[in-house]
Formats: structure tokens, C-alpha cells, sequence
């Protein structure tokens, strides 16, 4: 968690606090003449707030959808995939030692010489971002001057963050270079007017500008090999984004591959997603494993076990729980409290 997400939580435990006193706290708990958080802007806070990844075991997805003419195959190592050797080293350079769940089930198929399509879904802080990034970069090859990877994500801060990542990850890998597609963009051009950074992340509005290409900035369809919606499920729902990647995909090549990333789906949304995604393998959460959308979740940090007592006195002083359910990781830490 980062210091700016740490001071948050802090400043809603010291708002509950003054409650607890009777004292109005004047913080983000009163109601607010401002607009409620879009479902693109709550994703980026998600991903703010997963940053490092967390464990999710195997047994938590399920498989859905697979050719049966390609089996599955898992990578338990990033070595066991082949990977180039400048690309392993921007993966260790970040600290990513081992593939969590997400990858080592997915990139096998991801980046195989038959690269398959795919329908991921996995909570926030699992691996996703990683995940298609090393795909992509993967696939790239320094040599073609054109964009041959396209991601497009619901948001800016999104689609920055993303490029942020990637180019850590691809910082040893020479001639390899991204462009974004957003407000003030950031694009290299070669000698046929085209852009020539060979990914390019970007939202949907400007995506679909640069594809028209009457503008300063253009991209060659036809040098695509890959296609990621990152929070698929809101590029989906949203009529606006969904026409236009509707209107990206008609002018790929018909091989180009296709990946799908989010951490939910609706129903009505799958449903389109099959529509959309050719032949698809299909990773979903078990639904035992999705969150409630009608239980608050949120976390906090402590040095230690003392302070987190506090904050839980705290918190339930505040409010007029008549029951409640402390989970604890060991009985040792049950009996303390």
C-alpha cells in the first residue's frame, strides 16, 4: 500500500475515532455534492490499492471454454516459457519470481505457436496487467517499425499506468518501444507516416482517431497480431467503448489474436464476450470465490497486533454492530483477542 493509501485508511480510522467522541469529523464520511466514482475511475483505484500481488490458489478458477485440438499446458517458472532473455530480466528486475496463479495457467497459451484467444477473468492484484504485458511483449518483434500490440484500457490514468508497467518490463529489451493513445499522447512516427512504436496503450477515443488516420497520428491494422481489452466488462457495457472496439476489431487482420481481461463479468456480458472473442479459452473466478457487491471491503495496515485491536474497538464502537465474525489466521491470534 502506498503512503497516499495509507494516509486514507488512516483518516477514515481517525474519523470513525471522533465518532466513537461525539465529534463531527468533517471528513469524506458526510455526504458529498460530488459526482460517485464511475465504474473506470473505481478499477484504477483497485489497482492503486493492488498493487503488489497477492495469492490466489488454482483451485480458485475454472476452466470454461478450451479447444480440445490445443491442451492446456501450465508454466510453474517464467524460464519454462521460453521467454526472451532481455524480456526475463525486466520481469526480475521488477520482482516478479515466479508466475502467480493467473499466468502460469494462461500465458502458455498466450504466447505458444499457436497463440490462442482468451477470456481471463481474476481479481485485482493477481497478475492481469503482467500477464498480457508479457504476452505482448512476447510477440513484438523490434524489427517491424509499426504497431503490432493494441490495448485499450476505459481510462487515462489506466491506460498509463499500463504503459508504465510495460516499459519496466521491456526496459532491456532494445528497439522495443510503446506509444500512448491518450490526452497528450506520446508516439514515434516512421517513414510512412505510420506510428512506429510496436505497442501502443491508449483509451478508446483516441484509439479510434489514430485508426481513422487523419490526424498527426495513425496505425497500420493490418501490423496488429494482438488486441487486449483491459476491464473488459466496462469496455463491453458502455455503448460509446463498445462501438468502437467493435470498429477497431472489423479492421484487424481476422488472425490477430484477442484477449479479454477483467475482474468481473456479468452475465448479459459474457454472453457478448463469446460473440466478440472467436473460439476462445475461458478462465473465470468460481463464483464461491467472488466478493459480495452488497458487503463494504476495505483493509488496513498496522505495525502490530496492538493497534489493530484498537481499530477494531474502534470500528465497532462506531457503529451499532449487535454481532459480528473476527476471522483469524491462527488460534493463538483468536485467543489474544
Amino acid at each position: 500500500m502506498s503512503r497516499t493509501d495509507l494516509d486514507e485508511w488512516l483518516a477514515l480510522h481517525e474519523s470513525v475515532v471522533k465518532i466513537n467522541n461525539g465529534l463531527d469529523p468533517k471528513s469524506g464520511l458526510e455526504e458529498s455534492d460530488e459526482k460517485p466514482f464511475t465504474r473506470a475511475e473505481i478499477s484504477y483505484i483497485n489497482k492503486l490499492l493492488n498493487c503488489n500481488l497477492f495469492e490466489t490458489r488454482e483451485a480458485d478458477f475454472e476452466l470454461l471454454r478450451s479447444d480440445p485440438n490445443h491442451p492446456l499446458h501450465s508454466a510453474r517458472t517464467f524460464q519454462d516459457l521460453n521467454l526472451k532473455e532481455p524480456l526475463l530480466r525486466g520481469i526480475s528486475e521488477m520482482r516478479f519470481y515466479r508466475p502467480s496463479t493467473i499466468q502460469e495457467r494462461a500465458l502458455a497459451s498466450l504466447i505458444s505457436d499457436n497463440p490462442q484467444n482468451m477470456i481471463a477473468q481474476s481479481q485485482s492484484g493477481t497478475g492481469k496487467t503482467a500477464t498480457f504485458l508479457i504476452a505482448m511483449l512476447s510477440r513484438v518483434s523490434a524489427d517491424v517499425p509499426y504497431c503490432q500490440c493494441l490495448c485499450m484500457a476505459p481510462t487515462r490514468e489506466l491506460a498509463l499506468q499500463i504503459d508504465s508497467v510495460g516499459q519496466k518490463m521491456a526496459q532491456f529489451m532494445t528497439g522495443v518501444s510503446f506509444a500512448t493513445a491518450v490526452r497528450s499522447p506520446r508516439a514515434k512516427i516512421n517513414s510512412d507516416g505510420f506510428i512506429s512504436d510496436q505497442i501502443v496503450i491508449g483509451t478508446p477515443g483516441t484509439i479510434a482517431n489514430w485508426f481513422r488516420g487523419t490526424g498527426q497520428y495513425r496505425i497500420d491494422p493490418t501490423k496488429v497480431v494482438m488486441f487486449v481489452l483491459d476491464e473488459a466488462d466496462i469496455m463491453i457495457e458502455e455503448e460509446g467503448f463498445l462501438n468502437i472496439c467493435m470498429r477497431v476489431k472489423t479492421k484487424l487482420p481476422r488472425n490477430c489474436q484477442i484477449l479479454l481481461f477483467s475482474a468481473t463479468y456479468e452475465d448479459s456480458v459474457i454472453e457478448f464476450a463469446h460473440d466478440f472473442v472467436p473460439n476462445p479459452i475461458e478462465f473465470r473466478i468460481k463464483r464461491s470465490q467472488l466478493p459480495l457487491k452488497n458487503i463494504k471491503q476495505f483493509y488496513m495496515c498496522f505495525n502490530d497486533w496492538i493497534e489493530k485491536y484498537q481499530a477494531l474497538k474502534d470500528i465497532y464502537g462506531g457503529f451499532a454492530v449487535g454481532q459480528a465474525i473476527i476471522f483469524c489466521a491462527a488460534e493463538v491470534f483468536a485467543k489474544s483477542y
